[in-house]
């Protein structure tokens, strides 16, 4: 039994062509025994032999011999990331303690594997009788023949500091045989970091004599049956195929290397990763918000329904407007999320009926809505812009096409509460104005000599009216009730009646105007110094008077204060307008009233010599000069739209030609017979109806 505890446990090698050496003995390196001198030089050949066999490496420890006889064969190295156990000692066998470690060596390259080999024991050579013990860093395969193993135990541990770990292995160092030929055993296999078995010092061993033969082994358990070269082939590569793809697949980290301890986390790694982790959170949340608050917004789209629209309706001139197009905005969200309902009948202007006055109603009825009204005319100018109450109150200039556009519509500003409807409805529509004008006569029956006045009022063109008629006529004049139109009646027009056709607005009408026949006034006298002096008759009109009858002014002055009797002091007609003055006719043609006489065309006044003249009316003078004969002293006053007042036969002039005068003030003085008469146009008519403000046909202006 001692011997058995002393007995350390050897490698099996392939035997070599030299003899086996006898066991070392006690007190040689290593704690074996020693045999003298000669076998310190053995010993140190065995190792260098061992060394050149299987390679100097990391783990090879000084000083311990091998078997002799034996070649030492390279240890297998353990592939990446693998863990091997290692080898616990056969039965009987005492396991011993963990060797030192060594201080670390730096690994040798990696040297080829060499070829196994299998030599016969020369005769006489003592067969190893136990396991070899693996050297220091070494790595222990199990045997290959034999009983099986007990279970691997753990690992002693190891020193403080451990041993690199070896250089990776190539495929054939870790490929061999499971079971190695008769007298040797395969090495290759074991763990890298197997602990070094050293002998107890408590009790050295025995010293041997030299040539003393190695104890007999012990009996060895039956061995398996050997598996054949091929189906060690196959295993070989089937284990090295597994094994490679595990290592590809998985890259799991030897956890036996040595980690380097991380670095400590900074300040500003923690805020970093505070950070993240914060956003992460943040976007968790908001991804969830935002998923609660778009169901909830789905659910209250589709409650947001049409019917909260407000119902809208208008009409123009009492035709009902056709909805153009619509855009209405129904909350979902208060007033920052709507839902719209749309749509969009016509672009084009709906056509309405014409439009014959100047005023156009307009009704809108739109619970909590605001209007807007747009009128263009034909030439793209805007006539009216303003809401629907603002329009009762416009009336139309004049005729032609209009086009308008009605918004209807309600905003966020207008609404009375935080969220409602809003949206608009706009309605296009075009029509045409078509205003019949007013077209009226002053009276239908006019007397020679005297004034008719035609008037038109409600006119919306630009365009002046015009007048077609066998009557002399002064033409339209723009007054502030319309157009205006004078028809002066000749003292010598034949009564009748007179069509007038007069065109304005686009529309055309004709006016029937009867003159009749004037209440004859006659003057018989004897003879011709009889005559009324001085006489002025139509044809004896000045050429300075009659160059100025067809101009003036277009305004009516007198439209202010109208007329006025010229002649301040009594006065007598002595010669009234439209009286004939015969000379020597008989009794008959007394009777029938024809005879050869001249007729007055207008009057001749006697007064006071000296007597003021003032102006009838508002008026430019036109003429103030003496132009002699029976004209005399003679002023020309333009009244404007045509008509005029001449004095003849003036005792002396108080204005100046082109001077403005106004009604009542003095422009001359008397003689005692003057002649004064009016012209409208260059028809002379009855002036004193005119001046005294009888004319009814000059109170159209």
């Amino acid at each position: 039994m001692e011997e058995k505890k002393d007995q350390e446990r050897v490698i099996p090698q392939s035997p070599q062509p030299e003899a086996s050496a006898p066991a070392p003995q006690q007190g040689q390196e290593g704690g074996r025994p020693s045999g003298g001198p000669g076998k310190n030089s053995r010993r140190r050949r065995r190792r260098r032999k061992a060394k050149s066999g299987a390679g100097q490496g990391p783990s090879a420890a000084p000083g311990r011999e091998k078997t002799e006889g034996a070649q030492q064969t390279a240890p297998a190295e353990k592939p990446a990331g693998k863990r091997v156990r290692p080898v616990r000692p056969a039965d009987g066998e005492k396991m011993r303690p963990p060797e030192a470690a060594e201080p670390d060596r730096p690994a040798p390259p990696e040297s080829p594997a060499e070829p196994e080999k299998t030599e016969q024991t020369p005769a006489g050579a003592a067969e190893p009788t136990g396991r070899p013990e693996p050297a220091p860093g070494e790595e222990t395969a199990p045997a290959a023949e034999g009983p099986k193993a007990a279970p691997d135990m753990p690992d002693p541990p190891e020193p403080a500091e451990a041993t690199p770990p070896a250089p990776p292995q190539t495929p054939e160092q870790t490929e061999k045989p499971e079971d190695a030929p008769t007298g040797t055993e395969e090495t290759t296999g074991q763990p890298e970091n197997a602990p070094e078995e050293k002998p107890d010092p408590a009790e050295p061993e025995p010293e041997e004599p030299a040539g003393t033969p190695e104890p007999e082994e012990e009996p060895e358990p039956e061995e398996e049956p050997e598996e054949t070269p091929e189906q060690l082939r196959r295993t070989a590569e089937l284990t090295r195929t597994v094994q490679l793809s595990i290592e590809k697949l998985t890259d799991v980290p030897d956890p036996m290397e040595a980690v380097e301890p991380a670095a400590a986390p900074t300040l500003a790694d923690r805020m970093r990763e505070g950070l993240w982790r914060m956003l992460r959170w943040l976007l968790l949340v908001a991804a969830f918000v935002a998923l609660v608050a778009g169901v909830g917004i789905a659910w209250l789209y589709s409650g947001a329904s049409d019917e909260a629209i407000p119902e809208v309706s208008a009409s123009f001139n009492g035709q009902t407007l056709e909805t153009a197009s619509s855009s209405w905005h129904v909350p979902v969200v208060a007033n920052f999320f709507k839902r719209t309902y749309s749509e969009k009948n016509f672009t084009e202007p709906e056509q309405l009926d014409d439009l014959e006055t100047t005023r156009a109603v307009l009704r809108v009825q739109a619970d909590g809505c605001d209007t807007e009204l747009e009128i263009t005319d034909e030439a793209d100018q805007t006539v009216f812009e303003g809401t629907a109450e603002e329009f009762e109150s416009f009336r139309f200039s004049q005729n032609g096409s209009y086009t308008g556009r009605l918004r209807v519509y309600r905003d966020n500003d207008s609404l009375d509460h935080e969220a409602g409807v809003s949206g608009q409805q706009i309605y296009l529509f075009t029509f045409q104005v078509r205003l019949k004008p007013g077209i009226r006569l002053n009276t239908t029956t006019v007397q020679q000599g005297g004034v008719a006045a035609l008037r038109v009022s409600g006119i919306l063109d630009t365009e002046t009216p015009t007048l077609d008629t066998d009557l002399t006529n002064t033409g339209f004049y723009e007054g502030e009730s319309g157009w205006i139109v004078y028809l002066p009646i000749e003292y010598d027009r034949e009564p009748g009646d007179y069509t007038l056709t007069v065109t304005a607005g686009g529309y055309t009408e004709e006016l029937t105007l009867t003159v009749s026949q004037r209440t004859e006034q006659a003057r018989d006298v004897s003879s011709r110094s009889r005559l009324t002096s001085p006489y002025l008759g139509l044809e004896d009109t000045p050429a300075e008077v009659q160059a100025l009858l067809n101009t003036g002014a277009a305004e009516a002055a007198w439209a202010e204060e109208g007329f006025v009797q010229p002649f301040t002091d009594s006065i007598e007609i002595s010669l009234a307008y439209g009286t004939t003055e015969y000379v020597g006719r008989t009794r008959t043609q007394r009777q029938a009233g024809t005879g050869s006489g001249r007729t007055s065309t207008n009057i001749v006044v006697t007064g006071r010599r000296g007597g003021q003249l003032i102006a009838p009316a508002d008026g430019q003078v036109l003429l103030a000069e003496d132009l002699g004969g029976t004209a005399d002293n003679t002023i020309v006053i333009d009244h404007g739209a045509g008509v005029k007042s001449i004095f003849y036969n003036l005792r002396e002039l108080s204005v100046q030609e082109g001077e403005t005068v106004i009604r009542g003030q003095q422009i001359a003085t008397t003689n005692q017979a003057t002649i004064g008469e009016v012209r409208i146009v260059d028809v002379p008519v009855e002036p004193l109806s005119i001046w005294r403000g009888q004319c009814d046909a000059l109170r159209y202006y």
